[in-house]
């Protein structure tokens, strides 16, 4: 195999592997840090064709997302070393609020209240659509520990709106967020995040 080989091999591995998932990195990215999206995607890409004989097999969704993520973290942790007042990078805020106005306007204020695990459980299983299998690769843990951990956040996060507003129905939550018993037949008519993104 000569090195045109090689590099034919690379490129055709990260054409099919990494290329169809980058559009929504780039918007997991926006959601959380607009202002630096497209350098977060620039070095996802990077990362992922230095590490392209790495990539998980089956998995590299979700290891995407895990790079994109931990780029975030560090890009969070420089703006803290910087001493700015309020960083714009926050992993897990909502930043897109086209995407959120159909939402009842307590819920980002229920999920500042939830710690950060919660509400990377939440939005990476809402807004990103991924499995939890996924979603417990991007977080470094265990599934079951993902799926527990979902379980408790919308417990939380069910909790957080109750406490906030005591009359809310349910209505605002996105279905994939999974709202708590009493508050499902309100939440079948919420469209999905999905739509919500539209």
């Amino acid at each position: 195999m000569t090195s045109l080989d090689v590099e034919t091999s690379a490129e055709h591995r990260f054409r099919t592997l990494v290329e169809p998932y980058l559009p929504e990195i780039r918007a997991f990215a926006a959601r959380r840090a607009p202002a630096i999206a497209d350098d977060v995607l620039s070095e996802v890409s990077v990362v992922a064709w230095r590490r392209i004989d790495d990539l998980p097999s089956g998995n590299e969704r979700a290891w995407l997302y895990g790079v994109a993520r931990n780029v975030l973290l560090t890009e969070h942790r420089k703006a803290a070393r910087r001493e700015s007042a309020r960083s714009d990078i926050e992993l897990s805020e909502i930043a897109d609020p086209a995407s959120s106005q159909s939402w009842h306007p307590p819920l980002a204020e229920a999920l500042d209240r939830l710690s950060s695990r919660d509400r990377d459980l939440l939005l990476l299983t809402a807004w990103e659509g991924l499995s939890t299998a996924e979603v417990a690769s991007v977080l470094q843990i265990r599934p079951t520990a993902a799926r527990m951990g979902l379980v408790r956040a919308r417990r939380r996060l069910a909790a957080a709106l109750d406490d906030l507003d005591p009359g809310w129905s349910g209505t605002a939550l996105p279905q994939h967020i999974g709202p708590t018993p009493s508050h499902r037949q309100a939440a079948q008519e919420v469209p999905s995040c999905a739509d919500a993104k539209h």
